[in-house]
């Protein structure tokens, strides 16, 4: 398991939760697709987070995307 953290984000923590429900529980290439098709400013920022957090357990964790 992998962590990636941010701050002053600049959009309310309620909007962030309606993005983050939508790919609570899946997979990083099931959740990719549902960001990248959202239009929200919300889903940009959490799909450069969840990047960061696949970035790391790559290096770090030595995982693979896939795991």
């Amino acid at each position: 398991m992998a962590v990636a953290r941010t701050k002053n984000v600049g959009i309310s923590d309620y909007k962030l939760r309606l993005v983050m429900d939508q790919i609570r529980g899946k997979m990083v290439n099931d959740a990719v697709p549902v960001l990248r098709y959202l239009t929200s400013p919300a889903a940009a920022e959490i799909l450069k987070i969840l990047n960061a957090a696949t970035a790391n357990a790559e290096h770090n964790d030595l995982q693979s995307r896939d795991d």
